[in-house]
């Protein structure tokens, strides 16, 4: 259920607009029960996008519509290719930002780790973070260094991670409008770890590497919630049942992220996405860390 409320982005910003947290005026528009005209609750221009859906697939240069006409074409076209409803909302014309989540399991306490990200400008003159340009990873990530502005996008991704019912690790989207006051856009519970969004925001804001963030987040999975363990762990100290369990319930999902599936656990490979793997000189049952 909480997953949904974060892969649906009608439901996500339900729940977000009930926990009094700003996001744009937005409907859902359905191409097959669309009406010959209606009228938006917003004016133009409004960004089109899939309702269901990732990594900015169904978002291009005609994402941002100025007119019925574009609309509708624009709606169609993403029932066309994605056999699903659109999402249309506001278009918010400000600076984009991402803001990784870590949650430790013991204390229940949120870092927060924002990022701005830095896109090029289209044909059109607009800064849109379409599915070309992640693909192609031609964006920027970079640090926020004014202080007053890194805890407004903080403190809005920690209250939309916790109204999402988010655990363990997510990151939260974030857009300026014109007037510079922060909306936010949509949730992502279950990042990608290799080298996405979510590790650059541990790199810019934590200084550690993508092996460090691993042992961060599989030691924090592994804490007994009444229990504290060493300030410094080492991955040996990981038995392969306690690595199972971890990825086993981000599995469960069906969700399973760069983590392809089961047999990569249960043959304790290199996981494909993960920097571990079993070795002659670790103790039996023991994981160490290895070079992407």
């Amino acid at each position: 259920k909480d997953l949904q409320s974060e892969s649906n982005k009608s439901i996500a910003k339900d729940i977000i607009r009930k926990a009094k947290i700003i996001t744009a005026n937005s409907l859902v528009v359905y191409a097959n029960k669309m009406p010959k005209s209606f009228a938006l609750p917003m004016p133009f221009p409004v960004f089109v996008k899939p309702l269901i859906g990732g990594n900015s697939k169904g978002v291009d240069e005609h994402s941002v519509v100025t007119n019925s006409t574009e609309l509708k074409k624009k709606i169609k076209d993403i029932q066309k290719k994605y056999n699903c409803a659109s999402i249309v909302e506001t278009y918010l014309r400000g600076k984009e930002y991402t803001v990784g989540i870590m949650q430790d399991t013991v204390t229940g306490n949120l870092i927060a780790l924002p990022a701005e990200i830095i896109i090029e400008k289209n044909k059109q003159g607009q800064r849109i973070l379409d599915f070309k340009m992640k693909k192609e990873n031609t964006e920027e990530l970079i640090k926020v260094s004014d202080i007053k502005l890194f805890n407004v996008l903080a403190d809005m991704a920690k209250k939309s991670f916790t109204a999402l019912k988010g655990r363990s690790i997510g990151r939260i989207d974030i857009r300026m409008n014109e007037n510079f006051i922060p909306h936010f856009i949509e949730a992502n519970l279950m990042p990608g770890l290799r080298g996405g969004y979510f590790y650059r925001c541990c790199n810019l804001n934590l200084n550690i590497n993508y092996q460090e963030m691993i042992l961060r987040i599989v030691n924090n999975g592994l804490r007994p919630k009444a229990e504290s363990i060493p300030s410094s762990p080492t991955i040996k100290q990981l038995t392969r049942t306690q690595v199972h369990k971890f990825f086993l319930e981000r599995c469960r999902s069906g969700r399973t992220g760069l983590i392809r599936n089961q047999l990569y656990l249960r043959g304790y490979r290199g996981f494909e996405s993960l920097p571990l793997r079993q070795t002659e000189k670790a103790p039996h049952g023991a994981f160490s860390v290895c070079g992407e």
